[in-house]
């Protein structure tokens, strides 16, 4: 860029993006505001990851180039007779996976089998470091396909896992996507849900959490059957999530990481019947009633509990 006469002018005289799925976008030499390159809206007709470019080539003949890696994840409606269920049997079921710093491949996770000594899988699973150990400073991530859940009037995910990790320094978070923020955050705490997160802070800083990082830690002598349920987000039909790694090995003892299988979101079905009764010799037994009426239809609770 230069000033001749007062005016800006630029000498770009080509723009082109390449969008990995075989399309060429040419644009216009010129500069929108605040002298940035104006932005190109494509939509790709299957999910996957593509690698794109931007060139970029001035009069003198001066060009640059810069890559980015889109993952495209497929499009998900669970409803109450069709849960999602994937298996991981026949197909990585359209999960992707990715380096911490976002642009490559982790080097990681792998949709594969996995061999004993602790964890082990006789068909293909998500796990880390498939058949070996994983290493210090070590972090990634697997994407969910995108999910529409305003079918679901219960919403709930469960999955099986295995974690073999350093308890407390490595470990495995699931974080969801909060479009209004542009964040990814953990779903869940320790002690919520059934068989979710164990550890209140793993220093191997699983996802992007940076205050009191949690997620599960530790070694499993088995596969576990995570559960959470997914009401706050029954409007969202844009959920998606992602399964964190991170670890710091301080330990020279060898874990095999972390591995999760059969993925399922559908509704709940189970409801917990409540029946409360109280000696005759009460005065009064109004304000118990009302407190429990309270708590059960002015609560979230009452989704989930039957009065008698």
């Amino acid at each position: 860029n230069g000033n001749f006469l007062g005016n800006l002018f630029d000498s770009i005289t080509t723009i082109q993006w390449t969008l990995g799925d075989g399309t060429i976008r040419n644009a216009l030499p010129s500069l929108g505001t605040n002298n940035q390159l104006d932005s190109i809206h494509h939509l790709y007709a299957q999910a996957g990851i593509y690698t794109t470019y931007l060139y970029v080539e001035n009069q003198g003949y001066c060009s640059g180039i810069d890559t980015v890696r889109v993952i495209v994840s497929p499009a998900v409606i669970p409803t109450a007779t069709a849960p999602y269920l994937e298996d991981f049997n026949a197909t990585d079921g359209g999960w992707f996976e990715e380096s911490e710093d976002g642009n490559q491949s982790s080097g990681l996770w792998a949709w594969s089998n996995e061999s004993p000594p602790r964890i082990s899988a006789t068909t293909k699973v998500w796990v880390t470091k498939p058949n070996t150990t994983y290493g210090p400073d070590t972090s990634g991530w697997v994407y969910s396909p995108c999910f529409d859940l305003t079918q679901l009037s219960r919403p709930m995910i469960k999955l099986d896992y295995y974690n073999d990790t350093d308890v407390g320094n490595d470990g495995v978070v699931i974080e969801y996507y909060e479009r209004t923020t542009d964040k990814w955050i953990p779903l869940g705490d320790v002690g919520r849900g059934i068989n979710w997160y164990n550890q209140a802070v793993i220093g191997g800083r699983p996802g992007e959490q940076t205050l009191a990082p949690r997620g599960w830690s530790g070694a499993n002598t088995s596969w576990k059957d995570g559960r959470y349920k997914l009401d706050d987000f029954s409007t969202y039909d844009d959920f998606r999530f992602r399964i964190a790694f991170g670890a710091i090995k301080v330990t020279n003892t060898p874990f095999e990481g972390f591995a999760f299988d059969n993925v399922w979101i559908g509704n709940r079905t189970r409801n917990v019947l409540l029946e409360h009764f109280s000696n005759k010799e009460v005065p009064s037994f109004d304000p118990i009633n009302q407190h429990v009426y309270n708590l059960i239809y002015t609560t979230p609770l009452f989704k989930d509990v039957v009065l008698v």
